[in-house]
């Protein structure tokens, strides 16, 4: 990708979401986020970057990001039309199950192959009632048209952000264990005084920030389930926090993010 600052996009990464309609407008700035994206094409041209790597995409091209990939677009005509689908982490977990270690190619540009899986997205966006588990059906069959059009890939380690991936998954897999900056940092062979730094200059958050904002959002959705046989303080145990006053001052903190 071209020098532009990459910068941790958290509004993408609320649990359950999913960013699924037809863009005017596409991301110029830098960024990267725990969320797949895809794009694809409706009208004009998008040159769009993925770290080092860039192409031009017309009508029913299929760009990807994956995980923490830094990617950006520069709309090369004045008109520009796109599909842009953002889907958090819930939505992948059985693929990446199935498949560890692969993930999608970033540019997929053969139109034809790519027709059952955009009139796939088509389908989804007409549909009146959304639902968690309806959501769940229509991603994982994009992924199998995706993955029966084009062979999978190694999972991408680029040099750039190699490390702040494997940190930021490392907390995100983790974060509601007894979780400190040390034994980070030990698990993955780094100083503590380096993951800070990392940690800060790519989320803009301390370790214990960070790590309190991903309880406090996991401790929310558990709340709103009201299928659920647990206590208030069950909940916020399993979330993480050892009483309840340090989870409602996180949450105070937090309240315009979580």
């Amino acid at each position: 990708m071209t020098k532009t600052t990459r910068y941790y996009s958290g509004k993408e990464d609320q649990p359950k979401q999913i960013y699924l309609k037809e863009d005017p407008t596409l991301v110029e700035m830098g960024e990267f986020h725990d969320s797949m994206e895809f794009i694809i094409v409706q009208e004009g041209e998008v040159e769009a970057f993925l770290d080092d790597e860039s192409r031009v995409l017309s009508k029913d091209c299929i760009f990807f990001a994956d995980s923490y990939e830094g990617h950006c677009y520069k709309c090369l005509t004045e008109k520009v039309r796109a599909i842009v689908l953002v889907m958090s982490r819930e939505y992948s977990k059985e693929f990446r199950e199935l498949y560890p270690n692969l993930t999608f190619r970033t540019f997929m540009c053969d139109i034809e192959k790519n027709q059952r899986a955009i009139g796939l997205l088509r389908e989804w966006m007409k549909e009146s009632k959304e639902s968690h588990i309806k959501n769940l059906g229509y991603a994982n069959l994009f992924f199998s048209f995706l993955s029966e059009a084009y062979p999978l890939e190694r999972v991408r380690e680029r040099k750039d952000n190699c490390f702040v991936k494997e940190l930021l998954e490392y907390i995100h897999n983790n974060y509601l264990e007894d979780l400190t900056l040390s034994k980070v940092a030990k698990k993955l062979g780094y100083s503590a005084d380096y993951c800070s730094k990392v940690l800060k200059k790519y989320v803009g958050r301390n370790f214990r920030d960070y790590l309190n904002m991903l309880r406090v959002r996991r401790a929310n959705e558990l709340f709103a389930d009201k299928s659920l046989n647990m206590t208030s303080l069950e909940i916020l145990y399993k979330c993480g926090f050892n009483s309840a006053p340090t989870f409602y001052r996180a949450k105070k903190k937090f309240q315009n993010e979580s």
